[in-house]
């Protein structure tokens, strides 16, 4: 367990074996001062930068992984929960997009190659997915109704 401060001052106790996602706060999580979003028991936002919240949780779960989000930042995630490479639309690509993965109703894109982040979550012990292979035309009719009904939240 460790200690974490809410944008209200309050300190929050935070088990780190818990913890799914963390990532700098965007514009999408809302006007707060807030450094990172944390998903865990619940999702938090703390005034803790990212890096040294995704330090603490590394303490209690050594297997936490990391990637980086398209623009560059990192993303840190329990990688046992994650599935990936999964497949990204080509108008989702580019823009520092070329892959992502996915952790229960949450698709996160990032900078890395498929194979990389097959890498990254079959280290940390993840569901490896198969690499999309095939025309577009065949890769895009299995996936896209996946991609269009299994998430409910995309992060970028």
């Amino acid at each position: 367990m460790f200690t974490l401060t809410l944008p209200s001052n309050q300190k929050i106790q935070v088990d780190g074996k818990t913890v799914l996602r963390i990532r700098e706060t965007t514009y999408n999580d809302g006007p707060t001062p807030a450094k990172t979003l944390l998903d865990w028991n619940l999702r938090s936002l703390v005034m803790e930068d990212s890096a040294s919240v995704a330090g603490s949780v590394k303490l209690e779960q050594p297997r936490l992984a990391q990637l980086h989000l398209p623009g560059g930042k990192p993303v840190w995630f329990n990688g046992e929960k994650a599935s990936g490479p999964i497949f990204v639309p080509s108008t989702n690509l580019g823009d520092g997009c070329n892959s992502g993965f996915e952790m229960g109703n949450v698709r996160i894109l990032v900078r890395e190659s498929p194979e990389d982040v097959a890498k990254v979550i079959k280290e940390a012990g993840g569901e490896v997915l198969p690499l999309p292979k095939g025309t577009l035309l065949e890769t895009l009719t299995g996936t896209v109704e996946e991609w269009l009904s299994s998430s409910d939240e995309v992060w970028r």
